[in-house]
């Protein structure tokens, strides 16, 4: 229809609980066939700014002139220089537990979210990461793979250079006519 849309996603990427399931009922379609080629066309659509990794922190106004911000979180990586090699997320020596997977196994603290994501760049969990863990703690790095990588082991760091520790959350101001809310949900524990 013509009309400017900012998309706030609180994770990395859209796609949800749908991208995280194998099949969808009734016809047992593939979630991600499904899922994967509309992720993309968000991502490249003209009309739309996907601000992902973000949460809307105020809204103020009416319908029709709304005044909103938005954090956009730290993710500790320049997305103008990560190529999305994955290389730190196979050279970090730190885990995590990983909810794409609801927590049934573990990932690294530099992270892409999920293989099908439109958004092929890392970014790092902050608070898994030994370098942020160690310069929190005792001020000194305990952690220098990002770069360096780890010369012992012949592993390489980030060719690109693209890992940024001293990234800070971003804030937007939008003038917005109409906001739509989409709420998502959480499995309900087992036992109460």
């Amino acid at each position: 229809m013509g009309i400017k849309v900012y998309l706030v996603e609180k994770d990395q990427s859209i796609g949800g609980h749908m991208i995280k399931l194998d099949k969808t009922f009734p016809t047992m379609d593939c979630s991600a066939c499904i899922l994967t080629s509309k992720m993309v066309e968000v991502a490249q659509h003209p009309n739309i700014d996907l601000l992902s990794y973000s949460e809307v922190e105020s809204v103020a106004g009416h319908v029709g002139d709304f005044k909103a911000t938005v954090k956009k979180k730290a993710r500790f990586v320049d997305f103008n220089k990560c190529t999305g090699c994955e290389v730190c997320t196979e050279v970090c020596p730190s885990k995590a537990k990983n909810d794409y997977n609801y927590d049934m196994d573990t990932r690294k603290a530099p992270y892409i979210q999920f293989p099908q994501t439109s958004l092929k760049k890392a970014q790092i969990d902050s608070a898994n990461c030994l370098y942020f863990k160690s310069m929190e703690k005792t001020g000194k790095p305990a952690c220098q793979i990002r770069q360096e990588g780890i010369p012992a082991k012949n592993l390489a760091g980030c060719q690109a250079n693209a890992i940024n520790s001293f990234q800070k959350d971003g804030f937007i101001d939008l003038n917005i006519g109409a906001i739509l809310l989409a709420t998502g949900f959480k499995h309900m524990p087992k036992d109460p």
